[in-house]
């Protein structure tokens, strides 16, 4: 099985990749592995299509990936969600949220914690119009139990051919 994920707008760093492996193994098994596809840039959501040209059997779950730091936006992310959709119909498909370069430039500032909440529910908000599931992760240091609880519905559903 194999985790697909499509950053956008995101550069993932060693430590993200370490969370996204950990990720892939607790979500989908001990010999899951990790597709980490070219960034998508801000504007190039029209992109996608040759991002996913050519079907991969071993593609379990597919996921966006997207930085806490960024508000969501129809105009953009959503482009970019709804064309991931229309490549990929069939497709598993949830949106991940790395919290850890967010949390990072907030640090210890007062209201960090409300601040990371705030930005939380309105990704949560935005994902769920789209009727998308939705997890946040700091994948510096992914909590990997949360990942499955926030990932349950969308890894219970039927597999199908990507």
């Amino acid at each position: 099985p194999r985790l697909r994920v499509i950053p956008y707008s995101y550069t993932v760093d060693e430590s993200a990749m370490s969370g996204l492996r950990a990720a892939a193994l607790a979500l989908l098994g001990d010999d899951a592995d990790v597709a980490l596809h070219p960034t998508v840039t801000f504007g190039a959501e029209s992109s996608v299509s040759q991002t996913l040209a050519g079907a991969d059997p071993q593609v379990s779950l597919t996921v966006a990936l997207f930085s806490l730091a960024a508000t969501p936006e129809n105009e953009n992310h959503g482009a970019f969600l709804k064309a991931l959709r229309a490549a990929s119909p069939s497709a598993r498909l949830a949106v991940l949220i790395d919290e850890s370069g967010y949390r990072r430039r907030l640090g210890l500032q007062a209201g960090a914690d409300a601040r990371l909440e705030e930005r939380r529910n309105a990704w949560r908000y935005f994902c769920r119009a789209l009727e998308l599931d939705t997890a946040f992760a700091d994948l510096s240091a992914p909590d990997l139990p949360a990942l499955e609880r926030d990932l349950e519905r969308v890894l219970a559903a039927p597999a199908a051919s990507i």
